[in-house]
């Protein structure tokens, strides 16, 4: 059979009538919220390639600004914890684009994340800024190429969003004291626990164990200040920058440990706290 674009329609029609809801690749648990304990679920998206991690952001926005319980609370403030910078550059953001998403469509959002979207998965939170997902985004980066310096960048309806970008978890904290109970959504790639330079050549190398453990803890300082506020929670696996699926998973078992108790995806999984 030839894929010409009307068997292409009729596939895409068919996955749209009775398909799973969320991209290929991807895996979603549902937790309780911290924030809003017995009121909402924190949902929990894992991700193979970060991009797709938009796909949870805008089904959660949807979500959340339909709840009668948030509607007089602010956006969440958006925090990722990665290797790399992937806000993207305002050049290319295709505005017009965005603007004609239909958070609504499970498809057209996948379709978005897989084929619109940087294909290096490293421009997907500058347009959830401009469809005013989050307030404002603070981001911990470990690449010490990026030499970014804090932005303002403006939504589809003019509205203002702050961009700050932190070197080390204690300057992030130091930050996140002036949000005590400002609700948060948490956005972590995997790569950010391997060593500096190691990220962008196959191969790279996992800090310790034992400091991995210590910023992933919930009692940690780190996670002792997002965890109370959590609203929502993605997770990049990116085994490509980990240095391979090996190290990739063996963070993600860590993290498994260390933030819940019963496993991921089983439907018992709880917060380890």
């Amino acid at each position: 059979m030839s894929l010409n674009e009307k068997t292409l329609r009729q596939w895409l029609e068919r996955w749209n009538n009775g398909g799973s809801p969320y991209p290929p690749g991807t895996e979603i648990e549902f937790v309780e919220s911290p924030k809003f304990k017995n009121e909402m679920s924190c949902n929990i998206g894992l991700v193979h390639s970060h991009r797709f991690a938009f796909y949870f952001w805008s089904t959660f926005s949807k979500q959340y600004s339909e709840r009668k319980m948030t509607s007089s609370l602010s956006k969440p403030l958006f925090v990722s914890i990665d290797y790399h910078n992937d806000v993207g550059p305002e050049n290319e953001l295709n505005k017009t684009e965005l603007e004609e998403i239909n958070k609504s469509n499970d498809l057209w959002l996948s379709l978005y994340c897989w084929l619109r979207l940087p294909l290096n998965n490293d421009g997907q939170i500058l347009p959830a800024l401009y469809l005013n997902y989050f307030s404002d985004a603070h981001i911990l980066l470990k690449s010490k190429f990026h030499n970014m310096k804090s932005d303002v960048v403006y939504d589809k309806n003019n509205k203002k969003h702050s961009i700050k970008y932190f070197e080390e978890p204690d300057e992030l904290i130091g930050e996140l004291e002036k949000f005590s109970d400002h609700p948060i959504y948490l956005d972590i790639d995997l790569d950010y626990f391997v060593t500096k330079d190691s990220a962008d050549y196959q191969g790279g190398k996992l800090v310790p164990i034992d400091e991995i453990r210590r910023i992933l803890n919930l009692k940690s300082p780190l996670m002792k200040i997002l965890y109370p506020n959590l609203v929502g929670l993605t997770i990049a696996l990116e085994p490509e920058y980990c240095g391979g699926m090996k190290n990739s998973l063996q963070v993600l078992s860590i993290l498994n440990e260390e933030f819940f108790s019963g496993s991921l995806f089983t439907g018992k999984c709880k917060w380890n706290i």
